[in-house]
């Protein structure tokens, strides 16, 4: 009969097949019956073993023989040489080595290559070494070495010699001239005689010989055209003359002059120019009257007059602008006025502008709008462009109001006063018209962006004698757009609607999205008449209530000695796998809400699964591996084996159960307990999980318990229970011995796992 192979041997015998005679005799003719003797040439690589082993007789003759082996044997002492002349010395004793074997020298003037010094002359040597050291000792680290001290007299010797000069032309007020050059110094020196001077006596003539007539006249100074150069000298007191004589006279000025302590006069200003008088950063004009026509500057249209302000008059300890000519107001025409003084500038934009008053109408430098005496006033009318423009470069506080009252009623006033139709036939306000608005708007680059956000006042209503109703609207505009959008809105009866400007009438507060708040206190009152859908209320005792399908239902709490629910699975969760192949299928519940388990807390995990492994449908072939595994999965973090991070894993096993014949429903009622070294996770050294890992085989149930660290998923610290959420994942495995089911042979199998109920309540 032919040898068979095993693969082939292996398929005759699956399950559920039949092998024929000639199969069973092929099968153990391809094996050996224990009777039979194994000859030695079917044993695999017996002869080369065999082939490196010494013969029996040539290792008797090698034991036996005094010369093995000799080579190694010479290197070795004689144990009859121990403690002998020339011999070795025995390890006895270390006293007897250093006495009787070893030359030891006491002293430190023998000298011998072949003797030890003793131990004694060895602390004689250190102590002349401190000695030593000593006299070397110094405060200075730069300085308490001798090779110190030597590099630093070699750097003084540098220095000298780049510090010395030899010569009288090199000059210098770092260097020194050397000895030999003082000496030359001194051989060429100019005695000074008692009652001469230095200056030769020629020299002395020649100055007294100068006439007076080298001195310039006021007249020769105090001059309006230009003169031929004379070489004549200006006195002190001829500088001073005509210093008091420039100032009486009329100068035409072609630049800007620079007064940086400002300007004062107790006269009048004649301004007869294309530009206004101007100031430096800091300075300031201070002057009774300044008389000028802007006309030519502004580029009005028709006549504007000449205008007298006083600049700085003190009305109530306030600095002003004031018009002081005849009449009520003056016009200025479309274009715009520079003021510079005290470090601000301002440019205002007029479009006309009109300043109105009762003779006391007042600018304010920096546009500081003072109210004086209930008369100061800045009105600003024109066409669809008017308006006062402020360029306040650079300027912390370009518009500020302020005021000075014991009136608790007043205050800093921005009004927006808004008519419907004309001025010549204005009407009552319309509903939706914009009262008054402060908006936002920046340059991107290419256009200065207008209402990018603000807030504005608009009529809620049609305005009447008796009713104004108006409502405040918040504006913003959301990244990646450029038109703003109301986003808040304080309605006419002080409703706050937020992420929606409808008011429902259903509370104060409307919010058209999720509201995040630390804490929400909600106090005891009468429950509302009518109960309105999704409203949360307190009662009169303290209960809360909630509202919904019309239904008012108190809420649990704490204080009801009930146990609570940390996390509901909210619907079941199913796993299947079908077919005659390997498979694996997974599904996951929801997540647990961080915060809801707690560092310390003792739990019972709740979940009631409904097994189904039904019979197959086809094939003879069942799967080696059929089970459904439950896996605790900690979706911001890891588990792992040990406190320091050790064997890090995302989700760990709590729930098996495997074999075909597990069909039914299971139930898993185990305790999930968490701990915590320290309740602030970040300073914590440790944070723990224990759990019960229960396994079901085929209607056999076994427990055991498991303890896991939680770690950031970064794995760098501790991560208390309160930081992590928690998820539940459901895996079905399906293994065949025939994976992929070539032989055709593998039962089709429907494996299932419903969990109708999965939920942790807190015990404590």
């Amino acid at each position: 009969m032919p040898i068979q192979t095993l693969n082939t041997i292996k398929k005759w015998f699956k399950t559920g097949l039949k092998p024929t005679q000639e199969q069973f005799w092929d099968t153990w003719d391809s094996f050996r019956h224990k009777n039979e003797n194994v000859p030695i040439q079917d044993i695999e690589n017996l002869e080369t073993v065999l082939d490196a082993k010494a013969e029996k007789s040539e290792l008797d003759n090698h034991t036996t023989n005094a010369n093995a082996h000799n080579e190694l044997f010479a290197t070795k002492e004689d144990k009859t040489s121990k403690g002998i002349a020339n011999g070795y010395v025995p390890l006895d004793e270390f006293s007897k080595i250093t006495a009787q074997y070893l030359a030891i020298v006491n002293d430190l003037v023998t000298d011998s290559k072949t003797s030890l010094l003793s131990a004694q002359q060895g602390v004689v040597l250190k102590k002349q070494i401190d000695e030593i050291k000593n006299l070397l000792a110094s405060d200075n680290a730069n300085l308490n070495t001798i090779q110190k001290i030597v590099n630093y007299i070699e750097e003084i010797q540098l220095s000298l010699n780049s510090i010395l000069i030899n010569d009288l032309t090199t000059g210098g007020i770092t260097k020194a001239l050397t000895a030999e050059m003082g000496k030359l110094l001194q051989n060429n020196k100019v005695d000074k005689v008692p009652g001469k001077s230095l200056i030769a006596d020629s020299e002395i003539t020649r100055l007294a010989s100068l006439s007076s007539t080298a001195i310039a006249t006021d007249a020769e100074t105090q001059i309006s055209t230009a003169v031929i150069e004379d070489n004549k000298v200006v006195s002190r007191s001829k500088l001073f003359n005509w210093w008091n004589w420039i100032k009486t006279q009329t100068q035409s000025i072609n630049s800007f002059w620079e007064f940086k302590n400002g300007l004062k006069s107790t006269g009048s200003f004649d301004m007869g120019i294309t530009r206004p008088l101007k100031a430096s950063t800091g300075g300031w004009f201070q002057s009774k009257y300044i008389e000028a026509s802007l006309q030519s500057y502004f580029g009005a249209v028709g006549n504007v007059q000449g205008f007298l302000f006083n600049t700085y008059q003190d009305i109530d300890d306030q600095k002003v602008f004031r018009q002081i000519s005849n009449g009520n107001q003056f016009t200025l025409g479309a274009g715009k006025f520079d003021f510079q003084g005290n470090g601000q500038k301002f440019i205002w934009s007029f479009s006309p502008v009109y300043v109105q008053g009762q003779g006391k109408d007042e600018v304010i430098p920096f546009l500081e709008m003072m109210t004086l005496q209930n008369t100061g006033r800045l009105n600003l009318e024109g066409g669809s462009n008017s308006g006062l423009s402020i360029n306040a470069d650079n300027v912390s506080e370009p518009f500020s109001i302020s005021m000075y009252s014991n009136d608790i009623d007043k205050s800093g006033y921005i009004i927006g006063k808004r008519y419907s139709g004309s001025k010549a036939n204005p009407e009552a306000v319309k509903a939706n018209s914009n009262l008054v608005a402060m908006y936002g708007a920046g340059y991107d680059g290419v256009n200065s962006s207008f209402r990018l956000g603000g807030i504005k006042i608009t009529a809620k209503e049609n305005f009447t004698t008796t009713s104004k109703p108006t409502h405040i609207d918040f504006c913003t505009t959301l990244i990646g757009n450029i038109s703003y959008s109301t986003r808040m809105r304080l309605d006419h009866n002080g409703d706050l609607l937020i992420g929606n400007t409808t008011n429902n009438s259903l509370g104060k507060l409307q919010v058209d999205g999720n509201i995040y708040t630390k804490g929400l206190l909600i106090p005891s009152a009468n429950l509302v008449t009518v109960p309105v859908n999704g409203l949360i209320e307190r009662d009169e005792n303290g209960q809360l209530w909630e509202t919904h399908n019309g239904v008012r239902s108190r809420l649990i709490t704490a204080s009801d000695d009930l146990i609570l629910l940390a996390y509901k699975s909210p619907n079941t969760i199913q796993t299947n796998i079908a077919g005659a192949v390997s498979a694996i299928a997974t599904n996951t519940s929801s997540s647990t809400i961080i915060g809801k388990i707690g560092n310390n807390s003792f739990l019972r995990l709740n979940a009631l699964n409904e097994i189904y492994y039904p019979s197959e449908n086809k094939g003879t072939v069942p799967p080696m591996i059929a089970k459904t595994e439950v896996f605790l999965k900690i979706n911001n973090g890891l588990f792992a084996s040990y406190y320091k991070g050790s064997d890090p894993v995302n989700q760990v096993k709590i729930m098996e159960f495997s074999g075909l014949n597990n069909n039914g429903f299971k139930n898993y009622q185990n305790p999930i307990v968490t701990n915590i070294q320290n309740q602030d996770p970040l300073i914590a050294q440790w944070s723990t999980i224990q759990l019960v890992v229960q396994t079901i085989n085929n209607g056999t149930t076994t427990n055991a318990d498991a303890t896991y660290y939680l770690r950031d998923a970064d794995n760098t610290r501790t991560f208390g229970a309160n930081e992590a959420s928690f998820s539940f994942v459901f895996v079905n495995t399906v293994v065949f011995a025939d994976a992929t089911n070539e032989e055709k042979l593998n039962t089709e199998r429907t494996i299932r796992v419903n969990n109708y109920a999965l939920y942790l309540e807190t015990i404590r």
